[in-house]
Order: structure tokens, then C-alpha cells, then sequence
């Protein structure tokens, strides 16, 4: 089976990084992943593409990774003790208190073992 491809110049043509195959962005020009359907019915490229890179991200970053499971833990906590509302506030002050460290870590401002220590002291 042939393809032709004949290439307008308003629409991008790309490759997918996973799969390989050549698709047109739908939403930005700087898409990566393609959105097409799998023959095998496994999730999407665009799909993968963001829990993967997600994934790596964390597995990287020691103190994301503790983010991410802290918040877990605590989210689970609130959930469960939903008549506690102080429970409540107490996670809502972390939750915005541990956004500004990460805001400030992924600008440069605040180095990866600072935060690290600030969320082992803030668990």
C-alpha cells in the first residue's frame, strides 16, 4: 500500500516520536505525538507521550517524586476524614505553600536539595 502526502504550506506535517507514523497538528504547531488510533486499541500516542514524560520527570527528581507522593498520601487523608475540616485547611496551606517551592525550583530560583528537605520537613 502507497501514500501520498502533498504538503500545503498552512499545514504542518509531522512525525510521531513513539510510533513514527506522519500526522497534522489539530491544536499547536509544536505537537510531538500523533493523535491517531492504534490498530491494537492501546491508548494514543499524545496519551503515552504525556504520562511517560511525566513519569521520567519524576523518576529524575528526587524531590517531585516525594512531592507527588506526600500530596497523594495527604489527598487520601482528606478524603477519608471528610467531617475534619481543619484537616481540610491544614492541606489546603501545604498544597499552596509546597506549589510556590516547586514554582520557584523549575525557575531556577531554588535548588533540588533545598526543596527536598523543605518537603521531608514539611510531610
Amino acid at each position: 500500500m502507497t501514500f501520498v502526502i502533498i504538503r500545503q504550506e498552512n499545514l504542518p506535517i509531522k512525525t510521531c516520536q513513539i510510533c513514527g507514523r506522519y500526522f497534522i497538528p489539530t491544536f499547536r504547531q509544536n505537537e510531538i505525538y500523533c493523535d491517531l488510533k492504534n490498530v491494537d486499541g492501546s491508548p494514543t500516542c499524545r496519551d503515552k507521550g504525556a504520562s511517560e514524560t511525566y513519569k521520567k520527570s519524576l523518576e529524575s527528581n528526587s524531590a517531585l517524586l516525594l512531592y507527588r507522593r506526600t500530596y497523594q498520601q495527604k489527598v487520601m487523608t482528606v478524603y477519608r476524614n471528610k467531617e475534619n475540616k481543619q484537616l481540610k485547611k491544614d492541606f489546603d496551606k501545604w498544597k499552596k505553600e509546597a506549589q510556590e517551592k516547586i514554582k520557584l525550583f523549575k525557575k531556577g530560583k531554588l535548588d533540588e536539595d533545598t526543596l527536598y528537605n523543605w518537603m521531608i520537613e514539611n510531610k
